[in-house]
Parts: structure tokens; sequence; C-alpha cells
């Protein structure tokens, strides 16, 4: 987040957070407005919740819920039973802050989904709790979204014809190159593939033209594969590239750590050092 607020203009009028996922982005830039949108409707309906209760009752509601299933590291069957009951329209635990209480236990804290639109996460055993680093990342992440504009839809259908130079749009796309089930279509029918680059950078370039400023986030490099058409794309416009440092080792094995390092990188249609 460091390395990004430094790349981002200093002076934004409105922050246009395409691919918000978690909203992280929206909760640490400074803005005078703040439209955050994503397509992955169950999670922007997470951040809805969050904005719905205040934070005494969102974290009574969370801890109750820890509480009646003896969600811990090791009780699986407390967490399957939950699983299921949240897949049960109707049954009163299948609220988006249940989902967001269920995946803290769920594997690597993952939400997932099948075609049914039922979730389907794996048990976190032995790895995955709502522990006090997260209760107070929870606690802290509250008051910081409460006057962010979420919205859920196709990047594509976003009008972005009515901002202008004082504006700023930020994407952080699905990463193509990348393993994600998003990318392969395992998390609530979404999927991120070549077509799909290509009408991203199709949209910023006309975000470019209508002096609307731009940072986009992706890999260039990730494993053994690469993202040529990026690099290629960004020179062809004399876009600006910025690598970032990232680091996923938990994600990759030694193996594939040995081949080359990750290159990560936020390409704008902005020079930074103008902007200071």
């Amino acid at each position: 987040m460091p390395q990004l607020l430094k790349i981002f203009p200093q002076e934004i009028d409105t922050f246009i957070d395409l691919f918000t996922g978690g909203g992280d982005v929206s909760a640490n830039v400074t803005a005078n407005h703040i439209l955050a949108n994503d397509i992955n409707t169950p999670v922007i309906e997470i951040l809805q919740d969050f904005q719905k209760y205040s934070l005494e009752d969102m974290m009574k509601y969370i801890n109750g819920r820890i509480e009646e299933f003896d969600l811990s590291k090791t009780n699986e069957e407390g967490y399957l039973k939950y699983r299921a009951l949240y897949n049960t329209a109707g049954s009163g635990y299948d609220t988006p802050l249940d989902l967001f209480t269920i995946t803290r236990f769920s594997f690597n804290q993952i939400i997932r989904f099948n075609n049914k639109m039922e979730f389907n996460a794996a048990f976190g055993k032995n790895r995955s709790s709502y522990n006090d680093n997260m209760r107070n990342n929870t606690i802290a992440f509250h008051p910081r979204i409460q006057d962010v504009n979420f919205n859920s839809m196709d990047f594509r259908k976003f009008d972005i014809s009515s901002f202008g130079e004082k504006d700023f749009l930020y994407a952080d796309p699905p990463y193509l190159i990348a393993n994600a089930d998003y990318n392969n279509g395992k998390t609530a029918k979404l999927s991120w593939n070549n077509f799909d680059e290509e009408q991203l950078y199709k949209y910023l370039d006309k975000t470019n033209k209508n002096n609307l400023k731009f940072a986009l986030s992706n890999f260039i490099k990730y494993k053994d594969k690469v993202n040529n058409i990026i690099e290629d794309w960004a020179n062809d416009n004399k876009y600006n590239i910025y690598q970032i440092h990232s680091d996923y080792s938990k994600l990759t094995t030694k193996a594939e750590r040995s081949i080359e390092p990750t290159i990560e990188v936020v390409i704008t249609n902005y020079n930074i050092n103008e902007e200071k």
C-alpha cells in the first residue's frame, strides 16, 4: 500500500476503484469522493454490510456466530455445519456478514463458490482463524469505508464519461498469468482471459483520451509465465511502467521461486515525478 500511494496523484477529487476486491485500497486512499466497484457481488455485499452495521453491532454479530459454532482452527465439524446453513436460503445464516465470518476459517480465508453459487471453500485446518490481529484489522477498517460508494458491475459497464483530470481511476484486475480461481471461472462463475485483458486495455485507452489519470497493477512475470501483451501495450502507448516490490513466496514452491523472481508493476498514463 505505501508503494501504491507514492505512485497515486497527490490530490484526487473522485477516486474510482474499478476492481476493489476487499476494499483495501479504497480504505487507504485520500480523496474527496470514493467509488468502489467489483463484479464479485458477494464481496461487495459484505462491504455494504460493514456500512449497515455499527462497529459494536457488527463485532457482536461476528463473535456470536463464532461462539455458536465453536469455530476454531481445528473444529471442522462446526465449520461445515455453518457452511451448510449459509448455503440454505432463508436459514437466517445466509447473510453477507455470515459469509465474512465463515471465511475467516476457510482455507486461506478464500471466498469461493461453485456454479450453483454455493460457498464451497474447504476448512482451513490448523491455519485459518479470526485471530486478534484480524479482529484489530476489522475494527480499523470499518470506519474507513463508511463514506465509500460501492457498486457491483462488469468494468466495461462502468461509465467514466463524466470524470476528468481531477479524478483518478485505479485498476487492480485479476492477473492474467496468475493461478487464482477467478482466472478459470471457479469463483462465482467469474473468469478472466485474454479477451478480458485486451478489453481492459481498450477501456484504459479510452480513460486516457478522457484526460482521466489511471494506474493499473499487474504481473509482467509470474513463476514461468510472462505477460507479453501488457508490456507491448504500455510501450506502444508511451505509458509509464513502475516496478514494485511484492512477495508471493507463500504461493509458490521453492522450485518455482528459483526460476526467476516475480515482476509486478504499476502502469500509469502520467509521470509520477510531475505529480509531486
